[in-house]
């Protein structure tokens, strides 16, 4: 008994958390699609210096009142069935990603193409000195919760691996 106690204790929370992943990484049949910009100085070709947060303002930008309209009547399909997931920038590179996610995979295509576009007349209007160009617009599948922790826990056991042969 005193030692079936302290491993009830113990296998609890990891149920909970268990059951917790379960809920939150069940999947449904959306499709993800990504674009890319590239972000460059017109003459130089290089990254242009960035003074604010400009994946909040490319977010802000397709997030506004009549955006998300205009984006599911080209891609011919009601406001509900496309969403905007996120936008950022991809780590030490000059591109941008933007994500939709929706039910139909052409439509959720269009829609991220066009938000693409949309944001390339932003920065035309906004930073005539820089150069922004649609790089790739493609589908994707979303890390699950499962893997970034698994890869996560991986990758610290490899470090505390390392740290101990020294």
């Amino acid at each position: 008994m005193r030692r079936l106690r302290p491993m009830l204790i113990a296998v609890t929370p990891g149920l909970v958390c268990a059951g917790f992943f379960l809920l939150v990484g069940n999947r449904d049949a959306r499709f993800h699609v990504r674009s890319f910009l590239k972000l460059e100085v017109r003459e130089t070709h290089l990254f242009p210096m960035i003074y604010r947060d400009e994946a909040s303002a490319v977010s802000n930008f397709l997030s506004g009142v009549g955006k998300r309209p205009l984006l599911a009547n080209t891609s011919r399909t009601s406001e509900t069935s496309v969403a905007l997931e996120r936008v950022g920038p991809v780590r030490n590179t000059q591109l941008f990603h933007i994500d939709y996610s929706g039910l139909d995979s052409n439509a959720v295509q269009v829609a991220a193409s066009n938000a693409a576009n949309l944001a390339i007349s932003f920065y035309a209007t906004n930073q005539p000195s820089w150069q922004v160009t649609l790089a790739e617009t493609r589908c994707f599948t979303p890390v699950s919760v499962f893997e970034r922790l698994e890869d996560s826990a991986w990758v610290y056991w490899r470090r505390c691996k390392a740290f101990l042969r020294l």
